[in-house]
């Protein structure tokens, strides 16, 4: 951690130095390969000593990325040429990851949760936790369901549907009971007038998904939050359900992408624009098409904007997460300079307690 740190700090030195370089530099007619790779470092270094001087002022956004890079694209195609080889993206990574308003964590590391859990305000934990256990562990699981939980499981048809949803809220009910310190069975839950489960009087705030072998479940304290997770699958008529669904803004960028990034694309933004909803906990009412997320496959998750409130935007945060293959992600929260902390309960040393 130290080293992103020091970077950082020393950046407001280099962009000094930067400029008098690129005034050297440009002076020169012919400049040997070695000079225009030393070129393109400046420019970098330019680059990131704007965004110190952003985040002084404090006017830094996440979103400033995709348009101080729109400019520097025109401005320097050398350097965003560089920056594109997949040597070179990590530093430009670094530099945002570094930034104290960007989300805090490692979004490729599932850890194994600590034996005492204390959520903190400004803390959003995302627990993953694998659908396909033994019976043995599924009965366990059932046991601590409520009499209306288990009769929602008997509706469905398939025994693997019923199988997932009873895993996925038992997980639920195990997860919740651990940061409360009762039984799984205690719980009792309560839904808005929009069908979102809550926890009477208690200001944990969390919300379940479920695809596939996977179900994601995040939980903040005092801050809206919601989570999806999607199993990417063939036969999925993605252009027919985007133009249906997405919004305009959100429709033309998914067309304006290379024919092997659509379906990605679709399911980014579908993960992304779910999660968004269910904070939200308005349900059906919400209209999809009253807000743009980022959807472009591996730049940063970011709700662009939001109608009729454009103010509304700022104040939340969209994180996507590696789930696992296949698989595309996100949680959304609302509030801003959150740690987001990613459990992975099947590697929990208590993930055999279940009641």
């Amino acid at each position: 951690m130290a080293f992103p740190l020091m970077f950082w700090i020393n950046l407001s030195y280099y962009n000094f130095c930067s400029r008098s370089c690129a005034l050297i530099l440009k002076q020169l007619k012919v400049m040997p390969s070695f000079l225009m790779r030393l070129h393109s470092i400046v420019r970098l270094l330019h680059l990131a000593g704007w965004m110190i001087r952003a985040s002084a002022a404090s006017v830094w956004k996440p979103g400033h990325c995709t348009r101080i890079l729109a400019l520097y694209r025109n401005t320097f195609p050398v350097t965003i040429s560089s920056l594109t080889q997949p040597g070179n993206q990590r530093w430009l990574q670094l530099l945002l990851n570094s930034h104290p308003l960007m989300p805090k964590t490692n979004p490729q590391t599932w850890s194994p949760p600590p034996g005492s859990l204390d959520l903190q305000a400004r803390q959003v934990d995302v627990w993953r936790v694998r659908l396909d256990l033994p019976a043995d562990g599924l009965n366990q699981l059932e046991s601590t369901l409520s009499k209306d939980e288990t009769e929602r499981a008997a509706r469905f048809h398939f025994p693997a549907d019923r199988d997932r949803f009873t895993a996925a809220h038992g997980y639920l009910r195990d997860i919740l009971a651990r940061y409360l310190h009762c039984e799984p069975r205690e719980l009792s839950f309560s839904v808005t007038q929009h069908g979102k489960p809550v926890l009477p009087e208690h200001e944990l705030e969390f919300n379940l998904s479920h695809s596939g072998d996977f179900a994601l479940i995040a939980i903040a304290r005092g801050h809206r939050v919601g989570v999806d997770v999607e199993h990417i699958r063939e036969g999925i008529s993605s252009q027919v359900i985007a133009r249906q669904y997405f919004s305009q803004a959100e429709f033309a960028e998914l067309q304006s992408l290379p024919t092997r990034q659509k379906e990605t694309a679709f399911f980014t933004c579908w993960t992304r624009k779910e999660a968004y909803i269910k904070a939200q906990g308005l349900g059906l009412s919400f209209p999809l098409e009253s807000f743009d997320v980022s959807l472009t496959p591996n730049e940063p998750a970011i709700l662009r904007a939001t109608r009729p409130d454009p103010a509304e935007a700022a104040r939340w945060t969209l994180f996507s997460l590696k789930t696992g293959p296949l698989y595309e992600s996100a949680v959304a929260v609302e509030g801003k300079d959150l740690e987001f902390r990613l459990w992975d309960w099947n590697n929990a040393a208590g993930a055999t307690r279940h009641g």
